[in-house]
């Protein structure tokens, strides 16, 4: 007979989390905010949709990373959300994902304790706290990665979504030169010093993301047969030659 003991705490969770939702959406129509109370709701079919499809919510952080400049909070909500799923994932299964099983982990721990360490005895303590800080959220960010994306997607599907959005950051670049699009550019202290920047937050960042994609991309398009692909993925490392 099949158990049932495991999926009573599980929906009992889901329970009290529609209660609460509906307790929030009410309770902000009583107040002069009543205009947000579909925002509950809104994160709840949020929340489940990412549930469904995690890697969705993974590439979409992937993909706002060339637009440094526009992205604001959205990936760190997204990052949130799928944070939130692992820790249920975790309490409904009782157990971690296997394919975070790897001998690595205790030595990254440790390489990160020894620079929590050097940081907090250095003279510029606060600065490099908040690069340790990064370096954890990268962690975190491979970790998520690990537990979402299968092997086909970290080959075909997650390098052609970074180099799609790289690509467009490029155009909007080219763009900005072309018609000085302030939003795209950035200008010196003298009207001709013009660098582009696409939707990055500087033109150093551009040219770095641009150096890491070109391979990526000549990559597609050596391993694509489609001529029509082949013709596209061109069109992509001339974009991104531009820079």
């Amino acid at each position: 007979m099949k158990s049932t003991t495991g999926a009573v705490p599980f929906n009992l969770a889901w329970l009290v989390i529609v209660i609460l939702v509906s307790v929030a959406s009410v309770s902000l129509l009583t107040t002069p905010y009543y205009l947000y109370a579909i925002l509950p709701g809104l994160f709840l079919f949020f929340f489940l949709f990412l549930g469904k499809f995690p890697q969705i919510g993974y590439y979409t952080i992937v993909f706002v990373i060339p637009f440094g400049a526009f992205r604001g909070r959205l990936p760190w909500i997204i990052a949130a959300v799928l944070i939130l799923l692992t820790l249920f994932r975790f309490l409904y299964e009782k157990q971690i994902s296997p394919r975070l099983k790897s001998l690595l982990w205790p030595l990254l721990l440790c390489f990160i304790m020894v620079n929590v360490i050097t940081s907090v005895k250095s003279e510029f303590s606060e600065y490099a706290l908040s690069n340790v800080r990064l370096l954890a959220v990268g962690y975190t960010f491979v970790a998520l990665g690990m537990i979402f994306l299968s092997k086909k997607d970290f080959e075909n599907y997650l390098p052609k979504t970074l180099v799609i959005s790289m690509s467009i950051s490029s155009f909007l670049a080219v763009f900005g030169a072309l018609f000085h699009v302030q939003a795209f550019v950035f200008t010196g202290v003298e009207d001709t010093e013009l660098r582009a920047t696409g939707g990055s937050i500087d033109a150093n960042n551009m040219s770095l993301m641009v150096i890491y994609c070109i391979p990526l991309t000549v990559h597609w398009l050596l391993n694509t047969r489609r001529p029509l692909e082949r013709a596209f993925v061109f069109f992509l490392i001339l974009l991104l030659l531009e820079q």
